[in-house]
């Protein structure tokens, strides 16, 4: 054959990518494989997988664009090179329980040796979603290596993908209807070892913003400018350490008793006792980074069983019992976010590539750009825009399975015990046994 007829040839035919999810019974990949072999189009490649008793499987198969009939094989009846795909589909006639997609696959059969770990979970999640997750990758020139299901009712599962970039992937993956209220997280490689988790406080590891619990201790005139100063700067439309400086000043006159009166109104966002258990329990550092404040993170901190070693917050000033309506130090904003996360990792002697920050304003882009992995937690728009990973529900559990900690390995806390008092700065790796459940502080 000559070079030209080659080409010409080639330019007949396209690669194409089909994926087929449904119950694991006999002899159906075999069937599927087969039938698309009478039809002329021999799988050119094939992954398959079980996940429970779930069967996954893509083919990819070179269909001819010329010479085709409606119906399959050729137009002289003889082999069916000419045969196309949905010919062959409609000779197998898979039953209702499959979901089958098909979608154009890459042209290059040179795939980079780069693998990228997506995590896809949220209670939503479909078998046939999972079916054109693979579809849609196996499409862009991606290679499925691994599919991990992480949770018993099958609401989250992890997979290993090569030959594609992880800007595709987010946009493959969240582009999918069938992806409509399902978390997606997609990290560089499949980092093991410790891990350095760090969590923004307010509206992440707690469901409150403290400083209007302060406010609320001044008058709700008061709360009322506050809780607008914050609503304006967590969007992005004001400069951090301006607001921070604007709302603190309104606080000025208060009493240092104050402290422990919002303390008690601290409401913990769901999860979090429980991740924060399960990964110190895997050998993983837990931080709190906050644009807050340390007469509340220090006790956050030593309630919960983490380093003080891996906190950050602003402090406000008290003078003679009294709030001055001043920070002092250094003020912790967008910048000084990103920094102390480099500075807690270093202190670790945990790389960058094996750090995840989680927040929901956009006083954490930053550290969570700077992240190996950064999490919108039940975020802004602009943060969920501009993050690699999100979790809409508040709840943290999203966390482990971003971690990749199977719901089976996930730690139960103990229902009837709570931490009376703060305790001294601890090193420990285990926290406290804190019911996953409870929102609101009892001391």
């Amino acid at each position: 054959m000559t070079e030209t007829a080659a080409a010409e040839q080639q330019s007949d035919r396209r690669r194409r990518a089909v994926t087929v999810t449904g119950p694991n019974r006999p002899m159906v990949l075999s069937t599927v494989v087969k039938t698309f072999a009478d039809e002329g189009l021999a799988p050119t490649g094939i992954n398959h997988m079980v996940v429970g008793d779930q069967l996954i499987f893509s083919l990819e198969v070179n269909e001819s664009t010329a010479g085709a009939t409606p119906g399959g094989g050729t137009a002289g009846g003889g082999a069916a090179a000419g045969g196309t795909v949905q010919g062959a589909l409609d000779r197998l006639a898979l039953g209702p329980e499959f979901t089958v997609s098909v979608s154009d696959a890459g042209v290059s059969d040179q795939r980079p040796v780069d693998r990228h770990r997506v995590t896809v979970f949220g209670d939503q999640l479909s078998s046939a979603g999972v079916a054109a997750i693979t579809g849609r990758l196996a499409g862009a020139g991606g290679q499925l290596d691994r599919i991990q299901s992480l949770a018993a009712n099958n609401a989250a599962y992890q997979l290993d993908v090569s030959g594609v970039d992880p800007a595709t992937i987010r946009r493959i993956v969240r582009g999918l209807p069938e992806m409509d209220g399902i978390d997606v997280a997609v990290q560089p490689g499949a980092p093991s070892g410790r891990h350095l988790i760090v969590l923004d406080v307010d509206q992440t590891f707690i469901q409150n913003e403290v400083i209007e619990l302060l406010a609320a201790e001044a008058g709700p005139e008061v709360e009322a400018r506050v809780k607008e100063v914050t609503a304006r700067a967590m969007r992005g439309e004001l400069d951090f350490a301006e607001s921070l400086h604007e709302r603190v000043a309104l606080l000025d006159g208060l009493d240092e008793g104050v402290f422990d009166r919002v303390y008690d109104k601290i409401k913990l966002t769901p999860g979090v006792a429980m991740m924060v258990m399960t990964a110190q329990a895997n050998g993983d550092e837990i931080g709190l980074i906050s644009g807050g404040f340390t007469q509340i993170t220090d006790r956050l901190a030593d309630e919960y069983g983490i380093n003080r070693a891996y906190t950050a917050a602003n402090t406000l000033e008290v003078v003679d019992g009294k709030l001055t309506g001043r920070v002092t130090g250094e003020v912790i904003d967008r910048a000084a976010k990103a920094r102390k996360l480099q500075e807690f990792a270093d202190r670790a002697n945990i790389p960058m590539d094996r750090t995840i920050a989680i927040g929901d304003g956009a006083n954490d882009l930053d550290m969570i750009q700077a992240a190996g992995v950064g999490i919108a937690f039940h975020a802004k728009p602009i943060v969920n825009a501009a993050a690699p990973a999100t979790i809409t529900p508040k709840d943290m559990r999203g966390v482990l399975y971003v971690r990749g900690v199977p719901q089976d390995r996930h730690a139960r806390p103990n229902p009837t015990h709570h931490t009376t008092a703060p305790a001294a700065a601890s090193t420990t790796s285990r926290p406290p046994h804190r019911p996953a459940d409870r929102t609101a502080h009892q001391r």
